[in-house]
Parts: structure tokens; C-alpha cells; sequence
């Protein structure tokens, strides 16, 4: 039985999280308050679409320096910025063969900043909590 959209995305989030920030998701995420930063990327192919990722405007700086690795010292507005681009572009790339299969091929904008949801409700959406807020 094909898990539904929401369980795909959350696994495929949690995993994403876990192997490139190094922070654990937990079973009942907390309720985090904004402010927020998105980052988006929109997708086509057999169906068309865009993944927003919303990260809490505090955990941002923890992802940007776990996922790279930084040693000496905070990352830039920058690093910080990129980062969350690339966390939504890795959770896309990773769930869309999970939900259309691996024989569909669909192509990806580059992720971007952006400042709020956007006109559209979202189709599905999922929050994973972290061991770090």
C-alpha cells in the first residue's frame, strides 16, 4: 500500500534533516513560533507544483553551520539563505520519485528565498520538530 502524501513527505523531510543538518527529527514536533524563513522550489513534469520549506527564523543559523561544517564561527546571511535553498531543493528532488515513481522525470527551478506562502493554500503540508527547537 502506497503511503500517503503526507507520511512520504515527512519521511523524506526527517530523513533529509538527519543526514544533512545532524539533527534528529522528534515524534511530537513542538509548536514553533515565527518569525519564519522560506525558501521555494517549483517543479514540473507529469504534474507541476512548488515545495515551500518554512524553517523557524532561530533554527536557521544551527542548520546553516551543522551542514557546513563551519568551524570557525556563525554562518553568513548568505550561508544561511543557501542553506535553507538547499534543504528544499534536496527534500524535492527526493520526494517527487517517491510520489510519481522513478520512470517520470521532472525538471526543478532553481530554490529560491521567499517572503510568504504564496496566494495558493498548500496541498499537503507536514512540520517536523528537532531535537535542537
Amino acid at each position: 500500500m502506497q503511503p500517503d502524501l503526507d507520511q512520504l513527505l515527512t519521511r523524506v523531510a526527517e530523513d533529509t534533516y538527519s543526514a544533512m543538518t545532524f539533527l534528529l527529527p522528534e515524534e511530537a514536533p513542538a509548536e514553533a513560533s515565527g518569525p519564519w524563513r522560506q525558501a521555494a522550489v517549483e517543479f514540473s513534469g507529469p504534474f507541476s507544483g512548488r515545495l515551500t520549506l518554512r524553517v523557524a527564523d532561530a533554527m536557521v543559523p544551527e542548520l546553516a553551520v551543522n551542514m557546513l561544517g563551519l568551524e570557525s564561527g556563525p554562518a553568513t546571511p548568505v550561508q544561511e539563505r543557501d542553506t535553507l535553498a538547499e534543504l528544499a531543493n534536496v527534500i524535492c528532488g527526493n520526494v517527487l520519485p517517491e510520489i510519481a515513481g522513478l520512470a517520470e522525470t521532472f525538471a526543478l527551478a532553481p530554490p529560491r528565498a521567499i517572503p510568504e506562502w504564496g496566494p495558493a493554500p498548500p496541498s499537503c503540508r507536514v512540520e517536523v520538530g528537532l531535537d535542537e527547537g
